[in-house]
C-alpha cells in the first residue's frame, strides 16, 4: 500500500509540473511580439469555410487563431484563386 501511495504522489507531482509548463506555454502564446493577446474575435461561417480554414492552418502547422493573427499582421498574404491561376 505504501508503494501505491508513493506512485500516486509521484504521479500528482508530475501532473503539477505538466500543468505549470502548460500554463507557462499558454501565457507565452498570449504575448505576441511584445503585445498582449487581449482581443476576442468571433465570426460566423459555413461548415465548408471552417473546414477549409482548419485544413489551411493544419497544412501550415498553425492553429486557426495563429493563422488569423499572421494574416492580420501581414505575415501571410491571402490571394484569390483566380489571381493565382491567371
Amino acid at each position: 500500500m505504501a508503494v501505491t501511495m508513493r506512485t500516486e504522489k509521484t504521479t500528482d507531482r508530475r501532473e503539477q509540473i505538466k500543468n505549470k509548463a502548460a500554463q507557462a506555454a499558454a501565457k507565452a502564446l498570449r504575448i505576441y511580439e511584445g503585445e498582449s493577446k487581449t482581443e476576442r474575435f468571433s465570426i460566423k461561417m459555413t461548415p465548408t469555410a471552417k473546414q477549409g480554414l482548419e485544413d489551411l492552418a493544419d497544412s501550415l502547422g498553425l492553429s486557426m487563431a495563429e493563422l488569423v493573427e499572421q494574416i492580420g499582421r501581414g505575415k501571410l498574404r491571402v490571394e484569390s484563386v483566380e489571381d493565382s491561376i491567371a
